[in-house]
């Protein structure tokens, strides 16, 4: 039956449907297995994922160093119980650093073994370890981790993860860049430093962002900090017209959109702020406020923007709690938590599942992209055979 519907029509199906269902479709055929695991398709599913803000996953880490914990269920009105993931059981321990979450990766840092970093898809259970061209940190003297991140560059189509070290001896922190796909590092100099209890750079538009201050001018006002993954390069993004008031200052994404909260402390307000795709040094892109949301639950807290869910966005609140803003009642729903101990603060990432495999982000070379663009070919050829097969029993 399926060897009379045209591929395409077929990848427009599946690219609609959940990893894990995509998983099983797999094994209906040969055809669709071939469809399923094509280069184009997974960009392709990927794509719409993140269009229509779908197929999404919540997880914590209770600690920098911790395994990531999923959540069970995330649904507006019910309690968050979360579990430990069945791709880190025992495996993850206080060697793993977590640097980020992007295109459904998560990429750890290993600090006492032989592989560098180690990415792992959890929809797919899919791992890759990378070694053997990372400077160890003791070789700084004196460095302390300031800040880190995982990144997608579009244009070279290479992921790069980024380790931030600051000094006692007020030299400028140093960033370590680190080319995942062309196995390659870079260390260049900051003239900024992250700062905030959230110290995960946030990938959106081709770069990574943090809030940090000058280090010409560390007590001065906070500032946007991006690092743009294309030319390497740190810069200055501007901020949105927060006023004269007091607040405090988060930075995270809704969708694809760069996105910082302000809580006034003064009237209980947390206004809410979008810039769609966030490149080139921000020239050309403006701020626009989404929300002003009025509620102590919200208010007056340390509340960062994870994503997306139904309509209805949810923040993590001073590392210890959740809380869903459902725009269309202006109402805000704090939610019971359970799993993580009382107490403690954890780091929270919304993780896309994607079928994005953690070994095939090489960059290209000529042979491997002549290879690639034959099989495309080859494969716009069958397409067109397949559509006037069908076209003509049809005619018939």
């Amino acid at each position: 039956m399926s060897q009379s519907i045209p591929p395409e029509l077929i990848a427009d199906i599946l690219c609609r449907l959940p990893t894990r269902t995509l998983a099983r479709s797999r094994c209906v055929s040969k055809q669709w297995r071939e469809i399923i695991d094509d280069f184009h398709f997974t960009k392709r599913h990927l794509q719409h994922s993140i269009h229509t803000n779908s197929n999404r996953r919540l997880f914590i880490q209770i600690d920098h160093f911790a395994g990531l914990k999923r959540l069970k269920c995330c649904r507006p009105g019910a309690p968050f119980r979360f579990s430990d993931d069945p791709n880190f059981g025992g495996e993850t321990s206080n060697t793993h650093l977590f640097m980020g979450s992007c295109h459904g990766l998560l990429c750890f840092h290993l600090t006492n073994t032989l592989a560098d970093f180690i990415l792992v898809n959890p929809s797919t259970s899919q791992r890759h370890y990378v070694n053997n061209y990372l400077q160890n940190f003791s070789l700084w003297a004196g460095a302390q981790l300031a800040g880190r991140g995982f990144g997608y560059d579009p244009i070279t189509h290479d992921y790069k993860a980024v380790r931030i070290g600051s000094f006692n001896d007020q030299s400028e922190p140093r960033a370590e860049i680190y080319s995942l796909g062309a196995r390659s590092r870079k260390v260049v100099n900051m003239p900024y430093l992250p700062f905030g209890p959230h110290r995960m750079g946030v990938s959106a538009g081709g770069g990574l962002h943090w809030i940090g201050g000058r280090c010409d001018d560390l007590f001065g006002p906070r500032v946007i900090v991006s690092l743009d993954l294309g030319s390497d390069e740190f810069y200055e993004l501007p901020q949105p017209e927060f006023g004269d008031q007091p607040f405090i200052l988060t930075i995270g994404a809704l969708g694809s959109w760069l996105c910082v909260c302000a809580a006034y402390e003064d009237d209980e307000r947390l206004d809410v702020w979008a810039m769609e795709e966030p490149g080139k040094k921000g020239k050309g892109r403006c701020w626009n406020r989404l929300y002003s949301i009025r509620d102590a639950a919200v208010g007056r807290r340390w509340a960062l923007a994870l994503g997306f869910w139904e309509g209805r966005i949810l923040f993590m609140l001073d590392r210890s709690g959740f809380a869903w803003y459902d725009p269309s009642k202006e109402r805000v729903d704090v939610v019971e938590v359970d799993g993580p101990p009382e107490d403690v603060y954890f780091d929270a990432v919304y993780c896309l599942e994607s079928l994005v495999k953690p070994f095939v982000w090489k960059v290209e070379g000529k042979k491997q992209a002549k290879q690639r663009n034959e099989k495309k070919i080859t494969w716009r050829k069958k397409e067109v055979f397949l559509m006037v097969t069908y076209a003509g029993k049809n005619n018939r």
